[in-house]
């Protein structure tokens, strides 16, 4: 069968699982109250009826309050949406299931570019009946959008390297910084980049040149956000006012001590009555998370003895396919889809790094693009919807290992 009508039915699948799934649990249910499904919301919904980027943000009074509290890209694409078809959550969700499924394309091109046709052909089925992609298709969140460019930008990337312009290094630089607008936490990738860059185009001067540019423009992306932050908070913010919340969430007394909590998170009001208070007293976003930051990293400084135990917890958190919280059906399903490909991943992960170092190929930047994952769970805490973006690319390496164990398999019995 032709390739092209074997990807049209990948995605048909893909799309018509996730539009099943959508329907059985609601097409347009609203967000919960309090939610983050509801901060999205109201954000996206203020923009659409014109005013402004507003909305929600921790332990402010004011639930209207112009903020930056999360990266817009989700709430503007939302937004759009609204400006269209009114405030309607099915048109969301039903938006949210095609860029999923489309997304199987993306890695079946970075599949066939890292390994061969073979590869990519079936890390892209895979993805297209992953429950964990039929879940989070159907969710008010940042998943669907933010990996689909993610991944995009991965491949603008892999692209680039095949024949370094001006046009694709342009390209890439404008998906990277759509991708940090989307998922603050992709800033990561910006040093893993350069890093990428700076290694791979080390000899040939002028492709160097044009992969650095891919980070000039993500940085020249953030420029109008950043700007509109200042004149609004009289702060530089670049991308959102929830890192200093996150890193005391996954450094406190509590998740270093109680086992419910290793390598996770908890909420940073709960941790005690004195943090709770400073939190709450500024009544502002910007000053709450600057407190947050210098409560995480003054709790760092002074726990030095649990560094080793908290990077230990957050790895194992990061990749564990045990799940603690969600309903018994659905910790059985993780534990029966992530759980094989994380065997798979794990045996060919540095293997195939090394190979494609020696071999002066570019896909290792799928190990970097890995690697970011890891490095923020262990900077922040561990929480499995995060590692959704790298599901498939984890789900490419795990296919290497399969056909490469299948194929030795065969040459046994052959013989």
């Amino acid at each position: 069968m032709n390739i092209r009508w074997l990807l049209l039915a990948i995605v048909v699948v893909a799309i018509s699982l996730r539009l099943g799934v959508a329907v059985k649990m609601g097409l347009n249910v609203g967000p919960r109250p309090g939610s983050d499904q509801n901060e999205y919301d109201t954000y996206a919904w203020n923009l659409a009826q014109g005013r402004g980027y507003r909305g929600p943000s921790p332990d402010v009074i004011d639930h209207d309050h112009l903020t930056a509290y999360r990266p817009p890209v989700t709430s503007v694409t939302w937004a759009g949406l609204y400006c269209i078809f009114g405030h309607r959550y099915d048109v969301v969700r039903v938006f949210h299931c095609v860029l999923d499924g489309i997304s199987a394309v993306i890695i079946f091109a970075i599949g066939r570019r890292c390994f061969n046709e073979r590869i990519g052909l079936i890390s892209a089925a895979i993805w297209a009946v992953w429950p964990l992609g039929l879940l989070y298709s159907c969710e008010l969140l940042s998943e669907p959008i933010a990996t689909f460019i993610y991944l995009l930008f991965l491949l603008a990337c892999l692209w680039f390297a095949e024949h370094p312009t001006g046009l694709r290094a342009l390209t890439s630089g404008i998906l990277l910084g759509m991708a940090l607008m989307a998922r603050s936490n992709y800033i990561v990738m910006l040093p893993l980049v350069l890093l990428w860059v700076i290694w791979q185009f080390r000899r040939q001067p002028r492709a160097l040149a044009w992969g650095l540019t891919i980070l000039a423009v993500s940085l020249l992306c953030l420029v109008p956000w950043t700007a509109r932050n200042y004149h609004i908070f009289g702060k530089l913010i670049p991308l959102s006012t929830t890192a200093g919340s996150a890193l005391l969430q996954g450094n406190n007394d509590i998740v270093a001590t109680n086992p419910a909590y290793y390598g996770f998170s908890i909420w940073d009001t709960e941790i005690n009555e004195e943090i709770t208070r400073q939190l709450r007293a500024p009544n502002d976003e910007y000053e709450r998370d600057r407190i947050a930051k210098r409560l995480a990293i003054d709790w760092l400084k002074s726990h030095r003895n649990k560094w080793v135990f908290l990077v230990q917890a957050k790895f194992r958190r990061s990749l564990t396919p045990f799940l603690q919280q969600p309903s018994k059906s659905r910790r059985l399903i993780y534990f029966v889809t992530w759980g094989p490909i994380l065997v798979l991943f794990g045996l060919a992960f540095f293997p195939t790094l090394l190979t494609f170092l020696r071999r002066d190929q570019p896909g290792w930047l799928i190990h970097l693009a890995i690697a970011h994952y890891i490095i923020n769970s262990i900077a922040f805490y561990a929480l499995s919807r995060y590692r959704y973006p790298i599901e498939g690319l984890c789900i490419i390496l795990a296919c290497v290992s399969a056909l490469w164990l299948w194929d030795k398999l065969r040459g046994v019995h052959a013989a």
